[in-house]
């Protein structure tokens, strides 16, 4: 009878261990880095008259806990650095995934940048773009440098 009792209590204390190690939430089962990370980014078009035509970036993304964009509108986590300036243009982003969820996504952002100028007084000037994005986590992302771009008088 005794060794029946620890037989069973053997059983249940394996069977335990088995259904535990078995109940990880998904949430932390992330498919990419918490970290946010730019895979890509596009400019067109590559030639801009100055003060009239805006650029397009194409930005694609990833981010393994989906928390990328803020509910509110004066959160500015994208941030726009023209190579010739000192400080980067910063843009909103909504939320990407739910607010509270914990999900890994991945996704492409749009992002307009109107009135592009010169600086010199040349008829044209070429520039690069440096592109990164914060998180709600406060993780940057990697910083990813655009193909040049001419801007003409």
């Amino acid at each position: 009878m005794h060794k029946l009792t620890l037989y069973i209590a053997g059983s249940v204390q394996l069977l335990l261990l088995l259904f535990t190690s078995s109940c990880q939430s998904d949430d932390m089962n992330f498919v990419y880095p918490i970290e946010p990370e730019i895979l890509s980014v596009e400019v067109s078009p590559l030639q801009v008259q100055e003060f009239s035509d805006s650029l397009l970036f194409t930005i694609s993304y990833r981010d393994g806990d989906g928390d990328i964009g803020w509910p509110e509108g004066d959160s500015l986590p994208l941030y726009i650095k023209d190579i010739r300036l000192p400080d980067a243009d910063r843009f909103f982003i909504s939320p990407q995934a739910p607010l509270g969820s914990q999900i890994s996504i991945e996704g492409q952002l749009n992002v307009h940048l109107p009135n592009t100028f010169r600086l010199g007084t040349g008829s044209q000037e070429i520039t690069r773009f440096e592109v990164w994005l914060t998180d709600r986590a406060g993780h940057k992302s990697n910083v990813v440098l655009t193909e040049e771009v001419v801007i003409y008088e």
